[in-house]
């Protein structure tokens, strides 16, 4: 009996010691898939109502600008020595930064006292390398939430979603969207060089017919973000490349060497570098509303246009 009773409490400890290390897996793990959608997820929707089409003006960007400013007036008036600002200086930054500690509730712990207080008291005791120091904590606590947060939320709120440009594809007259005519154009320019190196050049004058006005026409959806006319990517240089580029094919026999550098340098000049710029907050756009899957995105985004 009593062997039984060791055996039973044994078992019994064993069962609550497995039970116990799997509840701490399954936390540590939700901990770090927590942890992953927040680097990888949307910024909180609460700092919807700080940019635009919510409110008038970006709420958040402007507070930061001048907290950021506060900060850096402080180590300014230190370097030059002009130590009768420094009390006003610090005042106003402990200000702003409880002011915009309070701006988005999810990020309140970003935003801890201790920094401040400890820089306060560095600039009372008038010593130069512990204001310093000071300083950098503080600029430490900046950095760390920037390089979490700052990306997402100009992916979110400064860049706005292709998914409402719509247009009319020059090649076809049909009436698309922006990441459908994206693919048409694309497979119309690749299709050039495709046809060029089978020497199938009647195809690849075809596929540089459809190219080169949808081309143009991207020109058009720049509009919708800039007000601005936008330079590199599509402006005339480019279009000229498109027609250097026809020119070489309608040769008799077509310059395929010309050709093949000419189309290099569109690719590279043009598409890489537009994509470069574009390509990151588009795929953020998707990951958020779809999961990452093929499709226009469906994010509504307020946004300044850009100048």
């Amino acid at each position: 009996m009593r062997l039984l009773c060791l055996m039973s409490t044994g078992l019994l400890a064993l069962f609550t010691a497995c039970s116990t290390t799997q509840s701490d897996t399954h936390a540590d793990l939700r901990r770090e898939v927590a942890d992953l959608q927040n680097i990888d997820g949307p910024p909180p929707s609460s700092l919807d109502k700080l940019y635009p089409p919510d409110a008038e003006a970006p709420v958040l960007l402007l507070k930061m600008l001048g907290l950021g400013a506060s900060v850096s007036g402080i180590a300014t008036d230190l370097s030059e020595n002009d130590l009768k600002m420094l009390p006003a200086r610090f005042d106003r930054f402990k200000t702003e930064y409880v002011e915009v500690s309070r701006l988005v509730p999810e990020w309140q712990e970003r935003f801890p006292s201790a920094p401040v207080q400890e820089l306060g008291a560095a600039l009372n005791s008038g010593d130069r390398g512990r204001v310093m120091t000071a300083l950098e904590r503080v600029n430490s606590v900046c950095h760390d939430c920037h390089m979490d947060n700052m990306s997402r939320v100009q992916q979110k709120y400064h860049w706005r979603s292709f998914s409402g440009i719509g247009l009319t594809d020059p090649a076809t007259g049909a009436e698309t969207d922006f990441r459908q005519f994206m693919q048409y154009m694309a497979s119309s320019f690749e299709g050039i060089n495709v046809d060029l190196e089978e020497r199938q050049v009647q195809n690849a004058l075809k596929n540089h017919a459809a190219f080169q006005p949808r081309f143009k026409a991207l020109a058009q959806t720049c509009e919708v973000c800039h007000e601005t006319e936008r330079k590199y990517y599509i402006d005339a240089n480019m279009q000229d490349l498109v027609r250097q580029l026809g020119a070489a094919l309608s040769e008799t026999p077509p310059d395929a060497k010309l050709a093949g550098e000419l189309s290099r340098k569109i690719g590279m000049e043009s598409c890489l570098k537009c994509h470069r710029v574009h390509m990151p907050a588009a795929l953020a756009h998707s990951r958020w509303t779809m999961g990452g899957k093929s499709g226009p995105d469906g994010h509504r985004l307020g946004l300044l246009k850009s100048r």
